[in-house]
Order: structure tokens, then C-alpha cells, then sequence
């Protein structure tokens, strides 16, 4: 199914790069952000569309911005590779060089996809060429087979708490995993000793943590009897103690 393969190749190629940004800017992945920009055709817009939410469920993004133009996102800055140039302009090089800092978009968009363009007469391939792109809005930028992808990097203290009641969540399920609860098993969670952001993350996000972890209920206590598994954990400097029972059918 070429037609499959080619939409999935898409979503694959923007996800790779949202994932490569994040490790760059060591974002772990749990940690939920605001925006991705795409910056894609027109046609590849359209068949990437019913896609959107695969795509923002794995980058863990709120919202993706599509652009068919990326002017307002980046600026362009193409050079030559004057070690490789230099030999086939000769005395024309620094002409060349004016010339080729000077090719429109869609220039340096052939010299990606591994065309070649005419400068002075002469053919100049992408590997003669060194094609900078920076970023007009802040965010960082990663491109790949004509695709550029931004990432919104700021992370508001809302979703900072969205992002550790995740590794709250993270938590929880490897316990669930350690102690051999079935995955059907509802159960009750008690936490205290969480510092104050991770307090705050807690309670603010609990229906979350909730849902994710086919828990009752969520509350601040000390562990009881009834506790079938018991761990502390230490998330983003602040420690938290959570305790685990199992509902009884």
C-alpha cells in the first residue's frame, strides 16, 4: 500500500525529528510541551491531517502548527563550499558565491531534494552547498527530506506540573508492574512527603494520574495495612512516598 506507506513515512520523518529536538534540548519525553511547527506542502498537509493526534500523543505536544511556507518560522541562509566550489568557479567564485547566497526558496529547496540548480552557467548540487536555518520565533529547528520541524521549548510552570504528575503516573505503573498487579486490578494510591511543587502537581493532576493508572482514588496519607506495595521515589529533586492497594472485587 504505497499511499500507506508514504503517510506513515511522513508522520514517522516529523516524530523522529520532534523526538531529536527534545533530546537536544534534554526534554524528556515526559514532559508535555506546547507546540510543534511543521513546515510542509500543501499536499503533505492534507494527508497528514487525520494524523494529528498520533502525531501529538507520541511528542507529547498540546497543539502542531502547520505552515506551507516556513518565512515566518525560519531564515534561510545558504553558503557554498568554497574547498569544493572553489575549482569549478575559478576566478568567478566570489560572483558564485553572491549568487548562490541570493537563490530563492524553492533554489534551495531543489538542492535538498537532490536536484541541481545553475549558477554562472555551471550545475551546483546540494553537497556543494552549506544551508543554515534559523529560527525567527525562538523555537529550535531540526529539517530532514524537506520537512522542517520547530519545537515550542518553554515549558509554563502548567504544564511543568502536568509533567511531573506524568512521572507520577510513570511511577505508579512500575509498581503496579513490581508488585504483579493484573491490569484490570482497580486500585487506591496514598502519597505524602511530596515537595511542594510535586504536591502541587499531585493534586492539580490527580484525575490524570487516576485515569492512567486504573486508580479509585488518590489522596495524601501514610501508608496503612492495607498497603500491598510501598516505594519513595525521588522525581525532579523532590521526594514523594507512594503506597499502592489493591481493590478488592
Amino acid at each position: 500500500d504505497t499511499q500507506l506507506e508514504e503517510r506513515m513515512g511522513l508522520v514517522r520523518t516529523i516524530v523522529g525529528l520532534g523526538n531529536a529536538l527534545r533530546g537536544k534540548q534534554n526534554i524528556r519525553n515526559r514532559q508535555p510541551l506546547n507546540s510543534i511547527t511543521v513546515v510542509i506542502g500543501a499536499r503533505e498537509q492534507a494527508i497528514l491531517k487525520p494524523y494529528e493526534n498520533l502525531i501529538m500523543e507520541e511528542l507529547n505536544v498540546k497543539n502542531i502548527i502547520w505552515l506551507e511556507n516556513g518565512g515566518d518560522l525560519v531564515k534561510l541562509i545558504i553558503k557554498p563550499n568554497y574547498r569544493l566550489l572553489g575549482k569549478k568557479f575559478g576566478p568567478q567564485m566570489k560572483e558564485a558565491a553572491d549568487a548562490i547566497s541570493k537563490l530563492d526558496p524553492s533554489g534551495i529547496d531543489c538542492l535538498e531534494r537532490g536536484e541541481c540548480v545553475a549558477v554562472l552557467g555551471q550545475t551546483v548540487s546540494g553537497d556543494e552547498v552549506l544551508i543554515e536555518r534559523l529560527s525567527t520565533t525562538g523555537a529550535v529547528l531540526e529539517t530532514k527530506k524537506g520537512i522542517t520541524v520547530g519545537l515550542d521549548t518553554a515549558i509554563s510552570d502548567e504544564l511543568y506540573l502536568e509533567g511531573l504528575a506524568q512521572e507520577v503516573k510513570n511511577r505508579v505503573n512500575n509498581m503496579r508492574k513490581e508488585a504483579l498487579f493484573d491490569k484490570e486490578d482497580r486500585i487506591s494510591i496514598l502519597w505524602t512527603d511530596g515537595g511542594k511543587k510535586l504536591s502541587e502537581a499531585i493534586v492539580r493532576f490527580s484525575k490524570l494520574i487516576m485515569a492512567e493508572t486504573l486508580a479509585v482514588s488518590i489522596e495524601k496519607g501514610s501508608a496503612g495495612s492495607s498497603s500491598e506495595t510501598v516505594k519513595e521515589w525521588e522525581i525532579e529533586g523532590e521526594k514523594v512516598t507512594l503506597a499502592l492497594s489493591r481493590i478488592k472485587r
